[in-house]
């Protein structure tokens, strides 16, 4: 391995620290501040804690976006929203049983599922433009208007809202936390976009594994923590909910910013996506819950799927 090589890996594990630590300062520090002026648990979690966590996801697509690296923006959200859903939620459910709201089956999966399909059709000339980058913002910003409407079937995300007072320290905590974002952020997509060309392989194979992994970082360390306090419908919310964000709120703004042009493996990439979405809605069908074996099932079909997204060592500049 050459030091050019070992450096840009360096750089990209130096960049998922970054992203973790600084979401994580991020969350908790603008959560003390809001219930300092009065914003109710309910709504800090609904908005801060999910936000928060999606942060990484949201800053590395805008950044890769605005940079004209459409592939990186793409991958990264559609191998998080199979990470999240497969790896994570896989990984849980072979841990702890994680039952399954009726709201999540009828309303969210299905959600996510239209949301993957329009995307499929979107990028069927192989780019996202502006204007269907404003479609699914608007949808977003539709769904999310629902949500507080209906409180999210009772699952309180108050549960997983950071505790402790507000202090004079969060002020500059939540500074530091952005910065860390940002600066994670523009290492993993410059030493990313680097490492597709060194190593042979596109930046949509990069953009929908290792970055997206990295990204997902924050989601893995708050769903185990929601599995070991028992909080496990909370888990499977949250997770759903940050896929919808990704989908529809993060790839919404960036190709509203900037035409996303995408390789021919990203309509494979997308259908793949979408199959696994209707693959969880069977699963959580069937029960209400995601047993150990099914957990085993969302986990071996994402691994699945990142091996053939590795193997295509082409597809995409």
């Amino acid at each position: 391995m050459n030091a050019g090589l070992l450096l840009q890996l360096l750089a990209i594990v130096a960049a998922f620290v970054l992203l973790w630590w600084g979401a994580d300062m991020l969350v908790g520090s603008s959560a003390r501040i809001a219930r300092r002026f009065g914003v109710s648990d309910y709504l800090i979690g609904m908005t801060i804690v999910a936000i928060g966590t999606s942060a990484p996801e949201m800053v590395v697509t805008l950044v890769a976006a605005v940079e004209g690296h459409g592939n990186v923006s793409v991958g990264n959200v559609v191998g998080s929203n199979v990470f999240n859903l497969g790896i994570i939620l896989g990984l849980c459910a072979g841990i702890w049983t994680v039952p399954a709201a009726r709201a999540q089956v009828y309303n969210d999966v299905p959600l996510l599922v239209g949301a993957s399909a329009l995307l499929l059709f979107f990028v069927r000339d192989s780019a996202l433009s502006r204007v269907e980058g404003g479609i699914l913002l608007a949808t977003f910003a539709l769904y999310a208007i629902w949500v507080f409407v209906r409180k999210d079937d009772g699952n309180d995300p108050a549960e997983d809202v950071p505790r402790g007072a507000s202090t004079w320290k969060d002020g500059p905590t939540l500074a530091v936390g952005i910065g860390a974002v940002l600066v994670g952020s523009y290492l993993l997509v410059g030493n990313a976009v680097a490492l597709a060309k060194d190593v042979g392989v596109s930046q949509w194979v990069i953009g929908v594994t290792v970055v997206a992994a990295g990204t997902s970082v924050p989601e893995l360390a708050t769903s185990i923590a929601a599995g070991r306090r028992g909080h496990l419908a909370l888990l499977a919310g949250n997770l759903i909910g940050s896929d919808i964000v990704n989908m529809l709120g993060v790839l919404g703004l960036a190709a509203t910013l900037n035409t996303l042009e995408v390789a021919e493996a990203a309509r494979w990439g997308i259908g793949t996506m979408l199959a696994a979405m209707c693959l969880l809605f069977v699963l959580m069908r069937t029960g209400w819950r995601l047993t150990r074996t099914e957990g085993a099932l969302l986990v071996a079909v994402a691994l699945l799927r990142w091996g053939l997204d590795l193997a295509q060592r082409s597809g995409g500049s």
